[in-house]
Parts: structure tokens; C-alpha cells; sequence
């Protein structure tokens, strides 16, 4: 929340939604970017739950990790989305749902973009999956989180 909390006090947030908002021009545009945006971040969502997963054989072959290194991998980035959809659920009406939204996006294009470079260039191999892991994990579970209300609030009609 630091992290938001710098980023919105650099209006961060402010400039890339004005500018994406700027191509709106009526209130079913505002609705279609609102929804089609939310579909997005469900589709990096099932990405970042689907696609690790994939890699797990070619992390164990690759990187030599062991059985136990995988099944932990798997453990943090479950406990760590559960975590943030516990903590985020109780705390939203508080938070920026603007801010919180892109910052999951980010996280989880930050950790899945990391996956191709940082393992590679960590000395600890394991570390450096799990250090992605954190990040796809967050935004994977903010995106969770964040996306529903912002659906169910759009008008329908």
C-alpha cells in the first residue's frame, strides 16, 4: 500500500487514466472501456494462474530445482493471492479501486515479464522464480479482487 500511496502522491494513476480516458467520448464509450478493461485484467489473471504452472517442468529440468522447491513455489503464490483477497476485501471501500487496478496489472506484467529474464541472471535460481511469483501473485490477486465490484457497477442499460 506504500507503493500505491507513491505512486497516486505522483499522480501516477491520474495521467494514465486521463490520457486513456481522453478517447472516451460519451457514456456507453465509458462503459465499454470500463468493461473491456475488466476483461483484460481477468484474462492477465487467468494468465498468471494458468501459465506458471506450465513452466514447472521446465523450471525443474532447467534450473535443476527439486520437487520440494516447486511444491513451495505453488504454496507462496497461493497463500499470497488468499492473503491479498483477505486483506483487499476488508479494506477496498478505503483504497483507490482506480489505482489498485492498474497497480495489479502492473504487478502481475512485472512478475510474468521477470520470468524470462530473472532466474537467468539471479545466482539462486529458486529465489528468482519466487521473487516473479510475489509479483504475479499480487496483482493476480488484486486483479481478483478489484475487478468485480467495478463490472457490477457498471450500468447495463
Amino acid at each position: 500500500m506504500v507503493f500505491v500511496e507513491i505512486l497516486k502522491n505522483l499522480s501516477v494513476f491520474e495521467i494514465f487514466v486521463r490520457k486513456l480516458l481522453n478517447k472516451v467520448k460519451n457514456t456507453r464509450g465509458l462503459v465499454l472501456f470500463l468493461v473491456f478493461t475488466c476483461f483484460f485484467s481477468y484474462i492477465t489473471q487467468a494468465i498468471t494462474v494458468n501459465f506458471p504452472p506450465l513452466l514447472f517442468v521446465a523450471f525443474m529440468t532447467e534450473f535443476s530445482l527439486p520437487f520440494w522447491q516447486v511444491t513451495a513455489l505453488i504454496t507462496v503464490t497461493f497463500i499470497l493471492q488468499l492473503m491479498i483477497d483477505l486483506t483487499l476485501s476488508k479494506a477496498l471501500k478505503n483504497e483507490n479501486i482506480r489505482a489498485l487496478a492498474i497497480l495489479g496489472q502492473l504487478s502481475a506484467v512485472i512478475g510474468l515479464v521477470g520470468l524470462s529474464f530473472i532466474p537467468d541472471i539471479s545466482t539462486n535460481k529458486f529465489l528468482g522464480i519466487v521473487i516473479c511469483a510475489l509479483f504475479y501473485s499480487t496483482g493476480s490477486g488484486i486483479v481478483e479482487v478489484v475487478s468485480s465490484p467495478i463490472v457490477e457497477n457498471c450500468p447495463t442499460e
